[in-house]
């Protein structure tokens, strides 16, 4: 739907990201990546989920614990219930590197809950 409603441009864009990521160059890729979800924003369609995540992702390994990549672990957390666990820990990974322990613990928690069952 999404490549139907916004074109080959898009599908080009997250090749190039995916092309930079796997070249170390994490910088572009996620400039890439946020043109793409503001894209998405500006224009009222919903940001495909593996594009939240890879955004997510590569600024968790390049040290971003920003409230922006935290919110957008705890949203893809209750959109993407499979892999929520995984979410969950990341948020837990932020909390610790911000030094605030008792929310990286909750997290931790919340994680192991969706892990157990």
């Amino acid at each position: 739907d999404h490549l139907r409603d916004h074109g080959s441009k898009d599908t080009i864009a997250v090749t190039l990201a995916a092309v930079y990521d796997k070249s170390e160059k994490r910088d572009d890729a996620l400039a890439i990546y946020a043109t793409y979800m503001n894209n998405c924003r500006g224009c009222g369609t919903q940001t495909p989920l593996e594009i939240e995540r890879k955004y997510a992702d590569l600024s968790l390994a390049g040290d971003n614990h920003s409230d922006q990549i935290l919110e957008i672990y705890l949203g893809l957390a209750r959109k993407d219930q499979a892999n929520a666990a995984e979410y969950y820990l990341n948020a837990s990974r932020i909390y610790a590197a911000r030094g605030n322990q008792s929310e990286a613990m909750r997290f931790r928690d919340i994680a192991d809950q969706y892990i157990s069952d």
